[in-house]
């Protein structure tokens, strides 16, 4: 089982180098939901776009499945980690987005949170298999 979940860790490293690699595409692809959604509201199902159907089917199944994984690894030894990139999520880049929507700074600041991913992700599964680092101890150590 901690194979299988550090498995879908290697494929959210991944979808960070994605972002990484082209930051321009990513925020089009975001600017473009967000038109699609505008374009479709009140809609059913079936009378949404295939263009959408597709958007909404790719997107929210890599949103849930890293949304999962990132509260799943609350579970796990690295828990101090995985909480604090949650809380750094949700407390720092969430509000900055809000404000700087698909502007040179959102795309530099989600330039910079994949990167930080992309950190993330590779120190998880290294530190999983190889450094077993025991961060809460480590924590509790500075005080």
């Amino acid at each position: 089982m901690k194979h299988i979940f550090y498995f879908i860790g290697i494929a959210f490293i991944i979808y960070e180098m994605i972002w990484l690699l082209n930051p321009k595409d990513q925020v089009e692809k975001a600017k473009e939901m967000k038109e699609e959604g505008k374009k479709n509201k009140g809609k059913k199902w079936d009378d949404y776009t295939e263009e959408y159907k597709s958007l909404l089917k790719t997107k929210g199944l890599a949103s849930l499945t890293f949304t999962l994984w990132m509260f799943g690894g609350l579970l796990t030894f690295n828990w101090l980690a995985f909480l604090v990139k949650i809380a750094f999520n949700f407390i720092i880049i969430a509000p900055i987005s809000k404000l700087t929507q698909y502007s040179w700074a959102y795309t530099g600041l989600h330039w910079f949170n994949s990167l930080l991913g992309f950190a993330f992700g590779l120190f998880v599964i290294v530190n999983s298999y190889h450094l077993k680092i025991d961060l809460y101890a480590w924590f509790l150590g500075l005080f």
